[in-house]
């Protein structure tokens, strides 16, 4: 009896979730739906959105707005593909070892005003992202140390690939 009782009860609720989700569908209207043209050239002009209220420092941005606008100004040493797998447009091969992960630059990569990014734009970046919104992303690294042309990453435990994404970080140059 009480399996019985508890069928109809759920029967019930069923019946309810349905008929109570039922509203009334207007017929399509068969006036002619029109578009304004957004104009293809703007003299060269991009406007994008910012929050006046605070600076534009990449790394103590707060506010979502200007955090999109400068995710699409900065390159970021690592970032996750569609699969999450670490890639990087900015490195041109690194070596895992132990704790430590060597990341060797992209000679092509420059900076807008056409100078190289080098190891000590990385290493300055590491530092300002590790004190300013990065540091929990950082956690687990220890150092970064410039060398001729790459940088050493130190990490508090036994590195794998994964820990590339940890490498995320904008890239500015340095002062």
């Amino acid at each position: 009896k009480r399996t019985c009782f508890m069928k109809k009860v759920i029967l019930a609720l069923c019946m309810l979730l349905v008929l109570g989700s039922c509203t009334q569908i207007e017929p399509p209207t068969t006036e002619p739906v029109t578009t304004e043209e957004v104009p293809t050239e703007n003299n060269g002009v991009i406007y994008l959105p910012y929050f006046s209220g605070e600076n534009l420092d990449v790394f103590t941005v707060k506010s979502k707005t200007n955090t999109c606008l400068l995710s699409a100004v900065y390159d970021y040493l690592f970032y996750a593909d569609s699969a999450y797998e670490p890639e990087s447009d900015i490195v041109s091969s690194y070596l895992i070892e132990d704790n430590t992960i060597t990341v060797y630059l992209n000679k092509n990569i420059r900076f807008s005003d056409s100078s190289p990014v080098t190891p000590k734009d990385i290493v300055y970046s590491f530092e300002a992202a590790a004190k300013g919104k990065y540091k929990d992303t950082l956690a687990l690294v220890k150092s970064a140390k410039a060398k001729n042309d790459f940088v050493v990453f130190t990490f508090n435990e036994k590195v794998s690939k994964r820990h590339l994404l940890c490498l995320k970080f904008p890239i500015a140059k340095s002062k």
